[in-house]
């Protein structure tokens, strides 16, 4: 080959190496900008999702599929790809809370009013006076008119939110949090609106039903004619 011949040939694998380059990163530029990445766990190409979390704005641990992050929320998690995720949520001296869901392409899931809850909380009992007694019997109409009870389930919009292994006694909705505050045979339990994370928050033993409101992150309730008060959040 000649050498100006030579010269002509790299020239043209250049330009051709060049362009192909050009269009092959443009592609992916436009494709990224679609929400499209690649997967090097099988190697294709495809559109991720995101998860994000509401709740309050202290910093919390996020633990998604056994990655753990200390955010303050609300969070985005961006850029995953479809499956399935198991999402857990922690911060010390509170109990956790944890979802698992499935993920898809282009979608973006929603963790919604995540208000965890104390551990080791300690009611404390205050003055009964017919002022704080009558204030609590009308927060408790209030938020016992967001829900229906039957038997040992909890409903609420004609949705079923939970059974539970024995009847319930009572219960108040806190719409602050978007959590069920329930008695049962052994206490006060809290759980989400999905019927999720449920846990017991106060210890009793009391088959006679408690009178509750929940005032932003304070819970009354009456207990055999006397008046209790907690931090529950």
């Amino acid at each position: 080959m000649k050498k100006v011949g030579r010269k002509q040939f790299y020239f043209g694998i250049f330009w051709i190496v060049l362009v192909a380059s050009f269009i092959f990163f443009a592609s992916l530029l436009v494709l990224v900008a679609n929400g499209y990445h690649l997967n090097y766990k099988n190697f294709k190409v495809e559109k991720t999702g995101m998860i994000v979390i509401y709740g309050s704005t202290e910093p919390v641990k996020v633990t998604i599929n056994g990655k753990e992050k200390t955010v303050t929320l609300p969070a985005k998690f961006p850029q995953l790809f479809p499956g399935s995720y198991s999402v857990k949520i922690e911060k010390e001296g509170f109990f956790s809370y944890q979802k698992s869901f499935q993920l898809n392409g282009g979608q973006a899931v929603m963790v919604n009013d995540i208000n965890l809850i104390k551990q080791n909380i300690k009611p404390k009992e205050i003055v009964s006076d017919i002022k704080t007694i009558n204030k609590i019997k009308s927060d408790n109409i209030v938020d016992t008119t967001q829900f229906a009870i039957i038997k040992n389930e909890l409903w609420q919009n004609d949705k079923l939110i939970t059974r539970f292994s024995q009847e319930i006694i009572s219960a108040v909705y806190d719409s602050s949090a978007s959590q069920f505050l329930v008695q049962l045979s052994d206490g006060i339990h809290v759980i989400f609106p999905d019927g999720s994370n449920d846990n017991l928050i106060i210890k009793f033993d009391s088959i006679e039903p408690i009178i509750m409101s929940i005032n932003s992150n304070t819970l009354s309730y009456i207990l055999k004619d006397k008046v209790y008060q907690a931090q529950i959040r």
